[in-house]
Parts: structure tokens; C-alpha cells; sequence
């Protein structure tokens, strides 16, 4: 991995992706939009695998190691919004669509589920 992506999670923001390319959020989205940044929306916003931002950089293949390494297999709200980089509300908006599970009041989310998601996503958008 590049030492200047060392910092940043597996999965990234605009403002993360402009910090990189030291250019302006506004920029980073319409190159998303434009796929000409391998990106995927996560809800209403945009999200980029650090992985692929790499291997933009570098012109390379990406070097995909396993994502969400270290996470649990079950996942709570806020787990979900911090790997995504959302909010927990956000979440809990999208939490049919991300086939979580209800445990009493309280969603979860299988680990493997969202991978999955986020894979599917980045095939779809990028």
C-alpha cells in the first residue's frame, strides 16, 4: 500500500479523495459521476475503496486484500456507519435494503452481507 493511503480506511469519502488529490470535493464528485474515479454511492453519497484509489494513483491492478479485515461477523448501526462512513441514522434508514436483522429493538448487519455490498457497488458504479 502507498505510504500517502496509509492513514485512510478502507472505505473513503469525498473529502477524504480530494485531501489525496489535493483538489476540491466538488472536483472528486463529478469524476465520480463521470467514472472517471472508480467510486460507488452508498445510499445518496458517494464512497471510494481506498484499495482502488491506490491503484488509480499508481496505475496499477488493485491489490484487494480482505476488506473489513478485523470488523466482527455481526455488525451493530454505528459499526456500519463508521466502516461506510455514514451515520448510524443513515443506517437505520437503509437497513431493509441491506438485509439487516432486527435482535429486539435493534438492527444488525452481517460483516459478510455489507462486504458483499460494497463489492457489488463498486462493480455496478466504478
Amino acid at each position: 500500500m502507498s505510504d500517502v493511503l496509509r492513514e485512510y480506511p478502507d472505505v473513503m469519502t469525498v473529502p477524504e479523495v480530494a485531501e489525496v488529490f489535493r483538489v476540491t470535493g466538488r472536483q472528486v464528485t463529478r469524476l465520480a459521476r463521470e467514472k472517471a474515479l472508480p467510486a460507488f454511492k452508498w445510499g445518496l453519497q458517494w464512497r471510494f475503496l481506498r484499495a482502488e484509489i491506490e491503484a488509480h494513483i499508481t496505475c496499477a491492478p488493485p491489490v484487494r486484500g480482505p476488506l473489513l479485515e478485523g470488523w466482527p461477523d455481526v455488525l451493530t448501526p454505528a459499526e456500519v456507519a463508521e466502516l461506510t462512513r455514514s451515520t448510524v441514522r443513515q443506517v437505520n434508514e437503509m437497513a431493509d435494503s441491506i438485509a439487516g436483522f432486527r435482535v429486539g429493538a435493534e438492527w444488525r448487519f452481517l460483516r459478510a452481507r455489507i462486504i458483499s455490498l460494497l463489492e457489488q457497488g463498486r462493480a455496478t458504479s466504478g
